[in-house]
C-alpha cells in the first residue's frame, strides 16, 4: 500500500482553520454527518455570525479562489447557507479587482415576481456555448465544506439544467 505525501498546509490555511475554530465554527470531537458517516470535526457556517466575521471568512475564500488559478465567471451560492457565502466572496473579489456575477437556488420556485428557482446573474447562450463536461469537474459551490458528492452533483445540476433551459427557450 502506497501513502500519499503528505502537504504542509499553507499559511491561508492555518489562519482559516484558527479563525474557524476561535469563532466556533469549527469543532473537534465525534460528529455523525448527514450521510451516516463519522467525523472527527464539525464544521458550522452559521458560526460566521456578523458582519466582521463574515467578512473575514469571505477575504478567506476569494484569496483562495484567486490563489487557486481556477478559470471562473460567476459564483453560484446553493440555497440556503450557501447564499451568504457566494454574495459575500462576490463582494470580497470585487474588493480586490475581481467583479464577478452570482446566483443562487430556491428551495422551491417562485411563480411571482421575478419567479423560477434561480435569483441573480442571468446565464446567457454565450455560457451554454461554453459548457462541457469537464467544466463540470471541479465545479465546487461556494457552502458548507463538508457538503456530499450528492450535494455538489445537485448544484452543478441546476446550473446546468437553467443552462439548457435556457438555451431550448425562444428568445
Amino acid at each position: 500500500m502506497t501513502s500519499r505525501p503528505s502537504r504542509a498546509p499553507d499559511a491561508l490555511a492555518q489562519e482559516f482553520v484558527r479563525f474557524s475554530v476561535e469563532v466556533g465554527a469549527l469543532r473537534f470531537g465525534e460528529f455523525r454527518t448527514k450521510a451516516g458517516r463519522l467525523s472527527p470535526y464539525f464544521f458550522n457556517a452559521g458560526g460566521f455570525d456578523d458582519g466582521a466575521k463574515l467578512g473575514r471568512l469571505a477575504s478567506f475564500y476569494a484569496r483562495r479562489l484567486i490563489d487557486s488559478g481556477l478559470a471562473f465567471d460567476m459564483l453560484f451560492g446553493p440555497a440556503y447557507k450557501g447564499i451568504v457565502l457566494a454574495a459575500s466572496v462576490a463582494i470580497e473579489l470585487a474588493r480586490l479587482g475581481r467583479n464577478v456575477p452570482y446566483a443562487y437556488n430556491r428551495k422551491e420556485a417562485k411563480d411571482h415576481g421575478e419567479g423560477g428557482s434561480l435569483v441573480g446573474a442571468p446565464l446567457d447562450e454565450s455560457l451554454g456555448a461554453r459548457l462541457r463536461a469537464e467544466h463540470l469537474a471541479p465545479l465546487a459551490p461556494i457552502d458548507d465544506p463538508r457538503g456530499t458528492a450528492a450535494y455538489r452533483r445537485e448544484a452543478a445540476q441546476i446550473l446546468v439544467a437553467r443552462c439548457l433551459n435556457m438555451l431550448g427557450s425562444p428568445a
